[in-house]
């Protein structure tokens, strides 16, 4: 019997131990592509595929495991090739040095401001916001 598969859903759910992030992953790819390659391991998992402003699908996901012994078996798994694409997987929230940066403002800001902020780098130069605890703010953001 396969375990449970939570599919969706908002992304960073759990702890950070306990998630993987894939990327370069092909444009064909499916949710049931990441739940086949991981069934061996136990549990239940949270799959997100991952989506830019434009609702193109950014050749990324994140997927969320009970415990992080769990995660780092998936880690020790090596990344998944899908299509003949393989991608490549890392921990949640590090990035390879460079590529990201820390912004700190007023509780207002948005995903909005930030995706104003830096457009003239181009349309995909801001793949992903992640926000820290905002007390007073319910929207995810």
């Amino acid at each position: 019997m396969r375990p449970r598969v939570e599919q969706g859903g908002r992304l960073h759910r759990g702890p950070p131990q306990t998630e993987i992030h894939i990327r370069g992953l092909p444009p064909g790819t499916k949710e049931e592509h990441l739940i086949d390659y991981y069934d061996p391991l136990p549990g239940e998992r949270r799959i997100k595929l991952v989506f830019g402003k434009a609702c193109n699908f950014i050749g990324e996901a994140v997927i969320g495991f009970q415990n992080a012994a769990t995660a780092a078996k998936a880690m020790a798994m090596g990344p998944p090739t899908i299509e003949g694409v393989q991608a490549t997987v890392q921990t949640v929230g590090r990035l390879p040095a460079g590529l990201q940066i820390f912004v700190q403002g007023p509780m207002a800001l948005s995903d909005d401001d930030i995706y104003a902020q830096y457009k003239g780098l181009g349309e995909d130069a801001v793949h992903r916001i992640a926000w820290r605890e905002r007390p007073g703010k319910t929207d995810g953001k």
